[in-house]
């Protein structure tokens, strides 16, 4: 019984090295998406802004749209912020940005961007 219980900790890591280096291997873009060729869902957001306006399904509609959730306290969304900002200046897409300013899920706002 104590050789099984002091083995226990190597199977499991094994059982785990195992799972991961078979997920590594799997290629992303192979793997079926339900939401592709699909409308976006209808939905309807409130603003929290002072302007008034909110964010829809409808502001989305007819034209090829990026909607990223942004929080200046996240370095990875300060780290793809400079690209996402080029993909909208050559004005193949339409982005929006949903981002908070102070901390997690407090305040949101949408804009977009030109």
């Amino acid at each position: 019984m104590g050789r099984v219980v002091s083995l226990t900790p190597v199977l499991v890591f094994i059982l785990l090295a195992f799972g991961l280096g078979f997920s590594l291997t799997n290629d992303p873009s192979k793997m079926p998406s339900l939401l592709i060729d699909k409308a976006v869902p209808a939905f309807a957001l409130a603003s929290l802004d002072e302007d008034g306006r909110g964010f829809s399904s409808a502001d989305l509609r007819g034209k090829v749209s990026l909607l990223n959730v942004f929080a200046s306290w996240c370095p990875g969304c300060r780290a793809e912020h400079p690209m996402l900002m080029r993909l909208a200046e050559k004005g193949r897409l339409s982005l929006w940005f949903a981002f908070s300013q102070r901390s997690p899920l407090r305040e949101l706002s949408f804009q977009l961007m030109p």
